[in-house]
């Protein structure tokens, strides 16, 4: 048996880390059909429902057994940039539309995040003793409420200035 089989029997055997079951919440039990999953497991579920990924019994056909009709349609739209997950515009903030000074109150993330890198790489807010760190002048003071912040947690600063609009989950929370 190679290393990595013996590895990975010996986390299923210790069932830790990302495959430790954990116990999901009564709605989550409703989802999957089940009290206790693991981590990973409960993500995959549901990335299945929400971004209509083949489960994996189906996965494993041969893809001229699959039905796809719509596929160049398909590919041909996300290519373009389509209207759905990253690319999708987003109700911006007015503290959002202030900052980025364009006047545009909808953008895809993407977008956000890309001018957000521009506007710190122009204005040089990367620490010299530490590149990872940004350095908030006063306009992204104004924007975030702090002095700085590691570089890879932008993204989660941008999420509060998205306005939050009705998705599947909600619908799926409130169910009950």
């Amino acid at each position: 048996m190679g290393r990595s089989n013996k590895l990975s029997t010996e986390v299923k055997k210790r069932r830790g880390g990302f495959s430790k079951l954990c116990s999901l919440s009564p709605q989550l039990q409703e989802f999957v059909g089940v009290s206790e999953m693991a981590r990973t497991e409960a993500v995959k579920q549901l990335a299945y429902y929400f971004s209509y990924l083949v489960p994996p019994d189906e996965s494993t056909q041969r893809k001229e057994d699959r039905e796809e009709p719509d596929e160049p349609k398909h590919k041909e739209k996300r290519q373009k940039g389509g209207k759905s997950g990253f690319l999708a515009p987003l109700q911006l903030s007015d503290a959002l539309v202030k900052f980025l000074g364009t006047g545009e109150s909808a953008l895809s993330r993407a977008d956000v995040i890309k001018r957000m890198w521009d506007y710190i790489k122009q204005n040089n807010l990367h620490d010299p003793s530490d590149k990872r760190r940004i350095l908030c002048d006063e306009k992204l003071k104004e924007l975030f409420d702090i002095d700085s912040f590691r570089g890879f947690n932008v993204t989660k600063f941008l999420a509060a200035h998205f306005i939050k609009t009705w998705t599947r989950l909600e619908v799926f929370r409130d169910k009950d």
